[in-house]
């Protein structure tokens, strides 16, 4: 009953403790082990040597006591050296007569690989297996039986292997339980060697370690005066409690160690940096106008590419300009992609369109954008006016529609007129450079077509502007 109750408090115990430790960022780590060890043999064990008599009745206490040093070869491999002492004892009960006792000190090195397949916060689940030396000492053996034995000590080959699993305790610490056992490649272990039965020395094997991290990545925590003047915990190195180390996100990433979402774009900063590889601090990576999460929960699209189809058009002008499918680069599929159909006048989303007229020559004009509240045309304008005014005069017979657009600051009716103004205004240039005011038809629409969102001061600087459009 107090074995029982002493588990369930160790379990507990686990159970409350604050996970803090980050299985994955450490480089090694160093501990001592204990293991109960059941000796396998040619005489009663528990039921897997030679002799399955199954019955604890022989069991002599046997341990082995380990330290152990271990270097991360990477995230699900580890290599593990562990160098022992221990004693293999036992009753040499055999045939139903007891043939004495037997007791040898074991001295085992070996190296294990270590797999991870799964990493979690605060535990952190393997298996095992590796190969040694062990080198034995034997103080008592049978007496009354017929056996070659007569070496007092020798070496011998040793295979460990188990699986279990290590639990956080804390900042640095790991408590690590297991399952395992070893081969031998002796049959000497027992202080007996069969003349006409050849079966390795073996043991089963439960244990119990304590680990301390090395070099864990959570040792480098930030100083007094970091902690001071970030206001963050100075009892974990998790703050916010993202999944990354307080040290990282000021250091590394400068991310804020008190937000689990820096840049309050609906991802986690952990999710940006280990999950999508996008920039935790900038709610629009690729900078198309769609935020990361958006992209990721909403369109499907790509948060680091502008132009996740790759067609000419970035996501936020397929999404909120034409409404196309920002994913495929020909919407209705008509083998003309958007980006030819949009800059040529034809409907992206109607297959109908897609067969150009061979007769017909359609020519793109650059979009001009306007300063805030402003209608003048600036000189960076002039340099797009005066493409369109050399095609113009090149090809008196196109008509065109100048479109004036605002963003969303003012009321709608204010910038519906500003609209107009600067539609007229580049009407009005045109017409001064002589092109016939007949073929010109100017209209604004205020604030109703943005091209992106009116989130950011440059996507509300791409929607003051004006289109020039053919329409013959």
């Amino acid at each position: 009953m107090k074995k029982l109750l002493l588990i369930s408090a160790i379990l507990v115990l686990i159970l409350n403790i604050q996970a803090e430790a980050q299985f994955k960022d450490w480089s090694s780590k160093f501990g001592i082990r204990y293991n109960q060890i059941y000796p396998e043999n040619e005489f009663r064990n528990v039921g897997f040597g030679g002799n399955d008599d199954f019955s604890f009745k022989s069991y002599y206490f046997s341990f082995l006591a380990e330290i152990l040093y271990s270097v991360k070869l990477s995230d699900v491999f580890d290599a593990e050296f562990n160098l022992g002492y221990g004693r293999y004892a036992g009753d040499a009960y055999c045939n139903d007569i007891d043939q004495g006792d037997y007791k040898t000190t074991i001295l085992p090195f070996d190296i294990r690989v270590k797999v991870n397949p799964f990493r979690f916060k605060s535990w952190n689940p393997f298996f095992y297996a590796g190969a040694g030396i062990m080198h034995y000492i034997s103080h008592i053996k049978p007496e009354g039986l017929d056996c070659d034995f007569n070496k007092k000590n020798g070496w011998a080959g040793l295979f460990p292997v188990g699986l279990g699993s290590e639990f956080s305790l804390g900042k640095n610490f790991l408590l690590e339980f297991s399952l395992g056992g070893a081969f031998s490649t002796s049959y000497e272990l027992d202080g007996f060697q069969s003349r006409t039965e050849k079966i390795w020395d073996s043991y089963l094997s439960t244990s119990i370690g304590f680990i301390y991290l090395i070099n864990n990545i959570e040792k480098d925590t930030l100083v007094n005066n970091d902690v001071n003047e970030l206001k963050t915990n100075p009892l974990t190195t998790d703050t916010d409690a993202d999944g990354l180390p307080d040290f990282d996100e000021v250091n590394k990433y400068k991310t804020n160690p008190l937000e689990i979402d820096s840049d309050q774009d609906g991802l986690t900063d952990y999710q940006e940096i280990i999950e999508y590889k996008t920039n935790p601090i900038n709610a629009d990576t690729d900078s198309d106008g769609l935020t990361d999460f958006d992209e990721i929960t909403k369109y499907k699209t790509d948060p680091l590419n502008p132009d996740s189809d790759g067609d000419g058009l970035s996501d936020s002008e397929e999404i909120f300009a034409y409404k196309t499918n920002p994913n495929n680069k020909d919407t209705d599929g008509g083998s003309i992609d958007d980006f030819t159909e949009v800059k040529r006048g034809t409907n992206p989303l109607s297959v109908k369109d897609d067969i150009e007229e061979t007769k017909k020559q359609v020519f793109v004009f650059d979009n001009i954008t306007f300063g805030f509240d402003k209608t003048n045309i600036t000189r960076e304008s002039e340099k797009i006016l005066n493409n369109a005014l050399i095609v113009l005069k090149e090809h008196n017979n196109i008509l065109i529609e100048i479109s004036g657009h605002t963003d969303n600051r003012g009321t709608k009716n204010y910038n519906k007129i500003l609209s107009i103004k600067r539609a007229e205004s580049v009407k009005e240039w045109l017409a001064k450079k002589g092109i016939d005011s007949e073929r010109m038809t100017a209209i604004g629409f205020g604030m109703e077509k943005p091209i992106v969102p009116n989130t950011t001061k440059a996507n509300r600087q791409k929607n003051r502007r004006c289109e020039l459009k053919q329409t013959n």
